[in-house]
């Protein structure tokens, strides 16, 4: 981790040419703490509770929960906003407006200076201690290499 100061990114340009230079760029405050709050309660009311099968991230197939001994979800959810609207309809609904939010859609379109779009979403609550790699090689674009993927912390996590 680097010593530079993200709030100094004040402007789309210095952002796009930080992105193009390192690969990644930190966009602070970009969601609500009030939105982020709402999308966790939501998990943790209709989604950690559910005793049924999800489609999961790292399988693609339906699966009930797997649990760490601390109590957090290890299989994350493949698409969320894909998810029973009448088993989870808050959460499904919070995310869907989380993942389609002209913020997040601005900050990834000043990057690229085009339109963005959405083509796969996850939901993580646990470490499932997944490799290094490079996730062109799971999932890319119609230009290869210009997939950008998007992660969104929902509570506040030490870098």
């Amino acid at each position: 981790m680097s010593d530079f100061d993200y709030g100094t990114l004040g402007t789309a340009e210095q952002r796009r040419d930080y992105y193009r230079e390192q690969g990644y760029v930190v966009v602070p405050s970009l969601l609500s703490r009030r939105d982020c709050s709402a999308v966790i309660d939501a998990f943790r009311c209709e989604v950690k509770p559910f005793e049924g099968h999800i489609y999961r991230q790292a399988s693609a197939n339906p699966e009930k929960h797997k649990w760490t001994p601390a109590g957090t979800m290890l299989n994350s959810i493949l698409n969320p906003v894909a998810v029973n609207p009448r088993q989870f309809p808050r959460f499904r609904d919070l995310v869907t407006r989380m993942l389609a939010s002209d913020a997040l859609f601005g900050a990834a379109s000043e990057l690229y200076d085009e339109a963005a779009g959405l083509v796969q979403s996850m939901y993580f609550e646990g470490n499932p201690a997944t490799w290094a790699h490079q996730d062109c090689y799971y999932l890319d674009s119609t230009r290869e290499g210009d997939l950008m993927g998007a992660w969104l912390a929902l509570e506040d996590i030490d870098p």
